[in-house]
């Protein structure tokens, strides 16, 4: 994001289900600024999404996959706003932000699971 200098340690992952949300959505098949990426808002397009691709470790373009980037960082967004309820779990980088998260639901009295998920970084 422009003019985002927090880095990765400074991102959390929200987790849910869009079954459970009923709000209105878009997502993407890559990353959302370049001009041939697709848009979608039917859940029966999720296979447009390159799910294996979300599971490897590397994702740089390659002679025979040029694509891969661009495809890695698929979005899904959620228009407005997204109730705290529907958060079914947060996953963070690491410890020391696992804890940080954990003190901050606290304070709002929020039980939310929070569990350490490096592989969600890069």
């Amino acid at each position: 994001m422009e003019g985002f200098t927090g880095g990765q340690q400074s991102i959390v992952h929200l987790v849910s289900t869009v079954q459970e949300a009923t709000l209105r959505f878009v997502f993407t098949d890559g990353h959302g600024i370049i001009e041939w990426t697709e848009f979608h808002d039917d859940l029966a397009q999720l296979e447009e999404v390159d799910w294996p691709l979300m599971e490897e470790h590397y994702w740089f373009d390659t002679h025979d996959y040029p694509d891969r980037k661009r495809r890695r960082q698929a979005e899904f967004l959620v228009h407005g706003r997204f109730p705290i309820g529907l958060i079914r779990g947060i996953g963070v980088i690491d410890q020391q932000k696992k804890a940080k998260t954990e003190r901050l639901l606290a304070s709002f009295r929020l039980a939310i699971p929070v569990a350490t998920k490096p592989g969600w970084y890069y």
